[in-house]
């Protein structure tokens, strides 16, 4: 694990090898590396990280780069933005996107009627009524996705977003399955979104401005409807952090919120680092920054002194720069998380959005 320091500097930990991927839950098998394409493949998205020798593949694939690319994107684009672009899901127009957002509701409309199991003594982690919700998701999502998109986006989406509400058997929830809707967005913007604009441009170079509305409608589905759904599920089916105690996120569950968060508040004019820790505070700014919403959710979780409960979200507030604070984070991401086993193992590939192949020197 990373620790930052006052400067926005990181200083190296013991690692910690537990677990915190995801099994997808459409996957059946891993396909090995030495396999032929399939005759299907359109359809079909398989695992490739299947030891740890395959890590060196992952870190020098297009899927790789092309990840990291759009949480740049993503990134650049919110830097600054203190107005309503993530503050209101109004803000989101593309009738695509738009569709996405209905069927998350959907989903959270579903944990809403599927009620937690408390009689069952035998349950001790976990409420086992998320394994009920988990399947109606899936019998949901899929189809619904193939009617937004159409059959072959559809189908390779789905994989993603199966993947980005925890897993099914260990009832829990970590970064992988965040970075899973992530790449959910990812294949929207790729396949959907740019080539549209594109389409629509009669051939003329898109704008800066037709990249930023996409990736503020983008990051906006995330943080506005996305996270909210992932804390209710997470607080009413009581989800357990994935690997030792979430010792591969910032808040037990998540990373990417203080990332895109940090962005946000670059350039703030009255709000400073060392002021995010305070209960107070993150309840007043929770529905205007990415960031405070993210804290505030913590102090609904946890009791205690923030420093003893939340030591590395502590750390960071000696950071009196948000672009330190948002420089430092992206090189934590980029060392502890991207290239861990343990995190990225389940993630699958297939020809469209995530593309198992090495770059070319």
């Amino acid at each position: 694990m990373i620790m930052m320091n006052s400067e926005g500097d990181f200083n190296q930990n013991n690692d910690d090898d537990d677990d915190d991927g995801v099994d997808n839950p459409i996957l059946n098998e891993p396909k090995s590396n030495d396999d032929e394409d399939d005759d299907n493949i359109e359809t079909k998205c398989y695992r490739r990280i299947l030891n740890a020798t395959d890590m060196e593949m992952w870190i020098h694939s297009e899927a790789y780069r092309d990840y990291l690319n759009f949480i740049k994107l993503l990134n650049e684009f919110a830097k600054g933005v203190h107005n309503r672009k993530f503050q209101s899901r109004d803000e989101v127009n593309d009738e695509y996107l738009c569709n996405v957002i209905r069927l998350l509701d959907n989903l959270g409309e579903l944990c809403d009627q599927i009620e937690p199991i408390n009689d069952d003594k035998n349950q001790r982690f976990g409420n086992k009524a998320y394994r009920i919700w988990f399947d109606e998701m899936l019998s949901n999502i899929r189809n619904e996705l193939v009617n937004i998109f159409g059959h072959e986006y559809g189908s390779e989406l789905s994989y993603y977003l199966a993947d980005s509400f925890g897993n099914k058997v260990r009832i829990d929830y970590g970064t992988g399955h965040e970075m899973c809707f992530i790449i959910f967005l990812m294949g929207i913007y790729k396949l959907v979104l740019i080539p549209n604009a594109l389409e629509k441009s009669d051939g003329e170079t898109l704008s800066r401005q037709i990249f930023q509305s996409f990736s503020h409608q983008l990051l906006n589905i995330f943080a506005l409807t996305y996270m909210p759904l992932v804390r209710k599920i997470q607080l009413r089916y009581c989800l357990e952090p994935a690997g030792s105690h979430g010792v591969f996120s910032l808040d037990d569950f998540q990373f990417l919120p203080f990332y895109f968060g940090s962005a946000q508040l670059i350039d703030h004019p009255t709000i400073d680092p060392g002021s995010f820790p305070q209960a107070n505070i993150a309840n007043q700014y929770q529905n205007e920054y990415i960031f405070h919403s993210a804290v505030n959710f913590i102090h609904q979780v946890k009791k205690g002194p923030f420093a003893e409960h939340s030591n590395q979200l502590w750390n960071i507030s000696g950071v009196q720069d948000w672009s330190k604070i948002n420089s430092g984070l992206f090189k934590m991401y980029c060392k502890e998380y991207l290239p861990k086993f343990q995190i990225v193992q389940h993630l699958v590939f297939g020809p469209k959005i995530l593309i198992w192949k090495r770059l070319s020197k």
